[in-house]
């Protein structure tokens, strides 16, 4: 279990991480799409919103509702996750504005769901052991 200082600092470490991480794919979309010769793409315009809805968003939830953060790992897996569903949106993008394609883009939501569902997954899974664990201890078992 965290302090109270290392979990505001867990939060917001994550927050502006992922709101920075916005606010750079929002920036570096407008500036690619100004020098596309006004070929546009959906894909790279709307990238900022994967972290911010998927990061910043996410991450309120425990900011506003005080519940317990993930394990690291399950941290970092996560928000590689996000950040691998962004990147594919923006070399989709970067495809598109260039007028090709290539199959191989279909890996990065695969991977970045996947790691996504780990995540949360493994999250739920250690959640559950410690529920379990607690009302063990409270009806007075011995838990190894």
């Amino acid at each position: 279990m965290y302090t109270s200082d290392e979990y505001k600092k867990i939060l917001r470490k994550n927050l502006l991480g992922f709101a920075l991480a916005a606010a750079f794919f929002a920036f570096f979309g407008w500036v690619y799409e100004k020098f596309s010769h006004e070929v546009y793409s959906n894909y790279m315009i709307y990238a900022f919103l994967i972290p911010l809805i998927l990061g910043v968003g996410v991450w309120l939830i425990p900011a506003i509702t005080k519940r317990e953060l993930p394990a690291a790992p399950v941290r970092q897996l996560y928000g590689g996750g996000v950040m691998m569903l962004t990147a594919g949106s923006i070399v989709k993008g970067v495809l598109d504005i260039y007028g090709t394609s290539n199959q191989k883009i279909v890996l990065y939501p695969v991977l970045g769901i996947g790691m996504i569902a780990v995540a949360v997954t493994a999250d739920f899974i250690r959640r559950k052991k410690q529920k379990r664990n607690r009302q063990n201890l409270s009806e007075g078992e011995e838990v190894l």
